[in-house]
């Protein structure tokens, strides 16, 4: 259940975001359901890698199936924005780089199926993870130049101070490093395809 409804709300709220509409909107709950279909879709790749063939079969079809949700959602998001004008971006949305971005994840998406189906499990994984990057910058081009869509507030008048940039920079580098190092810690202890009631290193 909290596997589900966390990229639910956490998608809805932004799409209420980027977009600037009511949280029952249909470009707010189509951001909500397609960051579901994304982290379900990225998942099965990772556990695909990481399981025997028998239990990698019935998550690689999980996981197309998600890419494939994914892919048509996002396309429905889209033409939804442009007939609504959800938040005064519908002119972005029909720019060359959006177009661009949609082309790239259903490249990724339909060639990591491929990948899928062929066996090439990590490479389907490195596929996978392209369409999370593309969804992001997605948001990135939706938003610029501004940062709260609402009240019109653009980057360059959010930035703070360069002082306080370079306190929270010095400051949060070793936060950063333990981070890196946790992260680290945790894939080796994970790595390897999942054997018995451990992981094979």
């Amino acid at each position: 259940g909290g596997s589900f409804l966390a990229p639910l709300l956490f998608g809805t709220l932004a799409g209420r975001w980027i977009f600037d509409a009511p949280t029952l909107s249909l470009p707010a709950l189509l951001t909500g359901v397609g960051l579901v279909t994304v982290s379900v879709a990225t998942g099965a790749a990772f556990l695909t890698a990481k399981t025997r063939p028998q239990l990698a079969s019935n998550l690689r079809t999980y996981g197309i199936i998600a890419t494939l949700a994914y892919l048509i959602g996002v396309v429905a998001l889209l033409t939804t924005v442009v007939v609504t004008d959800a938040g005064g971006t519908a002119e972005t949305v029909l720019s060359l780089p959006v177009g661009a971005i949609v082309v790239l994840s259903v490249i990724a998406g339909g060639g990591g199926s491929v990948l899928a189906l062929s066996g090439k499990h990590r490479a389907w994984l490195v596929s996978a993870f392209g369409l999370p990057v593309l969804l992001s910058l997605l948001v990135a081009l939706l938003l610029y130049p501004t940062i709260y869509p609402p009240t019109g507030l653009t980057v360059r008048e959010a930035v703070v101070s360069p002082l306080a940039l370079n306190l929270v920079t010095i400051l949060g580098f070793p936060a950063l490093l333990l981070v890196l190092w946790y992260f680290k810690f945790l894939y080796g202890v994970f790595s390897g395809p999942i054997k018995g009631e451990g992981y094979k290193n």
